[in-house]
């Protein structure tokens, strides 16, 4: 449907977000039921709907179930489920839902608590195994502050996906610069509650943004009771300083997981307070690896936004058009990625036969555990902070850069997806799976887009 569709299918691509996640706390075969093997995700923010589209549109397509609850401001930029792909079946799989005051605004608590209630009560106390959220917000002629206009936004959408990811389960983020104490903060309680995360940049979001994605794999412990509690207490604040213009913020967090949220009064014709961080800084700046890892990404993040420019400015200075054919790229993706060339939005009148198409189809085939999906290989042949010379060009190739959590007693746990797409459809991504430690020979794209770019300066 848009933009947003695709980028999730890059990242899908790489990292196998749509694998099924089976809960840990299910009991033996025969216990379980349809929905223990269904694909459950929740959205958060992402009207007009392109990662619900490209979720189910992708797991109906490869003949599995899936079903997913959305929040997203209702308006102009609502959900457009008449745009969805039909085969996304979205009818019967989707539930938009808009808080308790019905606007679909996350920032309220009530919201989000009403959100995780309705996922809780949904899924039978599961939760789901993915959480997306692509919030933003214009910032036209305030760009140069994005990054604070948006935390708040970021923050609630985190809150929201602790109270609803099951154990094991993935997310995925939207954010934009990491220089402020408060986003690093966030990325950082992130990398203490899921086994890895890596911050990237998919292949179609303009180069010369500040926008990348958090990628999170596997949450250690389902609604972390302390973090949820203490984002709780965040968000609370954030709204005193609106409404009031002013806040007495001496609050304290709990000093193993989230230490404190703290407030720095700035002087103007009136006194206004703000949050400046959510960590206490002496942790957060004593955590020598996550550091590092935040400064080395920043900085290509920084060398990449600049080249791009470099090619914009010759192009509108001088007419120099890149050396490198859009069209032809835009085709290779589509190709690698399994997505149509085109969009067929859905129709309400062949809903009905397709469904019962479906359900015939679901009914007459039985779930098998399918192969290992290439991207989680590779996250078990390199385990956490073995960064040996393979895996260095695997981040060049692909662009994004990884970093492990504290967690690193945790052992690499077995591809997620509980059941197979059927045979005469065969996994989208599965002749990208290799032998255990070989990369194989480059695809088109990846040829291609190594040509077209500068290499990659590394940090020392």
């Amino acid at each position: 449907m848009n933009r947003a569709s695709v980028k999730l299918a890059s990242i899908d691509s790489q990292l196998a977000l749509t694998a099924t996640k089976e809960d840990p706390l299910i009991g033996d075969e025969g216990q379980r039921n349809e929905d223990f093997k269904t694909f459950r995700f929740a959205d958060l923010c992402s009207g007009p709907g392109g990662f619900s589209e490209y979720l189910l549109w992708r797991k109906h397509t490869w003949g599995e179930r899936a079903r997913g609850w959305a929040m997203t401001l209702k308006g102009d930029l609502d959900f457009q489920t008449g745009k969805f792909h039909r085969d996304a079946a979205v009818q019967d799989n989707l539930r938009i839902f808009y808080g308790k005051d019905g606007t679909g605004n996350i920032l309220n608590q009530e919201n989000i608590d009403a959100f995780a209630a309705l996922v809780e009560q949904e899924t039978n106390g599961l939760g789901v195994g993915l959480v997306s959220a692509d919030g933003g917000v214009s910032v036209d002629g305030d760009e140069a502050v994005q990054e604070t206009l948006l935390q708040r936004l970021i923050l609630c959408q985190i809150l929201t996906m602790f109270m609803t990811l099951q154990k094991g389960g993935d997310f995925v983020v939207k954010i934009f610069d990491i220089f402020t104490p408060v986003t690093a903060g966030l990325v950082w309680l992130l990398s203490r509650n899921f086994e890895k995360i890596c911050v990237m940049k998919p292949l179609t979001s303009r180069p010369m943004n500040s926008e990348r994605y958090v990628v999170c794999r596997h949450l250690l412990k389902r609604q972390p009771s302390q973090v949820i509690e203490h984002l709780r207490l965040v968000n609370s604040r954030y709204c005193d300083i609106k409404e009031k213009g002013q806040s007495t913020l001496t609050g304290q967090g709990d000093s193993d997981v989230v230490p404190t949220a703290a407030a720095s009064s700035t002087t103007s014709e009136s006194a206004r307070e703000d949050i400046i961080h959510i960590v206490d800084l002496d942790i957060l700046t004593g955590d020598s690896h996550f550091m590092e890892y935040i400064k080395r990404n920043n900085m290509k993040t920084a060398i990449r936004q600049t080249e791009a420019l470099d090619v914009f400015l010759k192009y509108v200075h001088e007419g120099l058009r890149p050396a490198f054919d859009q069209e032809a790229i835009k085709k290779l993706c589509l190709q690698e990625w399994r997505i149509p060339p085109r969009p067929q939005p859905y129709h309400p009148q062949q809903h009905q036969q397709q469904h019962q198409q479906f359900q015939q189809h679901q009914s007459r085939h039985h779930y098998r555990q399918p192969p290992q999906h290439h991207s989680q290989q590779h996250y078990a042949n390199h385990p956490p902070n073995h960064h040996n010379q393979q895996h260095q060009q695997h981040q060049h190739r692909h662009h994004h850069h990884h970093s492990h959590s504290h967690q690193q007693q945790h052992q690499q746990r077995p591809g997620g997806a509980s059941h197979p797409p059927l045979q005469q459809r065969p996994h989208p991504y599965a002749q990208q799976a290799r032998p255990s430690g070989q990369r194989g020979q480059s695809s088109v794209l990846d040829s291609i887009l190594t040509n077209m770019q500068q290499p990659e300066r590394e940090m020392q």
